[in-house]
């Protein structure tokens, strides 16, 4: 989510807690969109500038 430009405009509108509830659940349970799929790890973490 670290990168505004290649958001949906939905994600994009979340709220700081609603995208950690979100995220948490993709953790815990697997991909809201695709249940097969499920977390392994974060591999990568960043910004970019301006941060937005």
């Amino acid at each position: 989510y670290y990168v505004e430009s290649t958001q949906t405009p939905a994600t994009v509108r979340l709220t700081e807690e609603e995208m950690y509830n979100l995220m948490a659940e993709e953790l815990m349970e697997g991909c809201v969109d695709y249940s097969t799929v499920k977390a392994g790890f974060i591999g990568e973490v960043g910004s970019s500038w301006p941060i937005t």
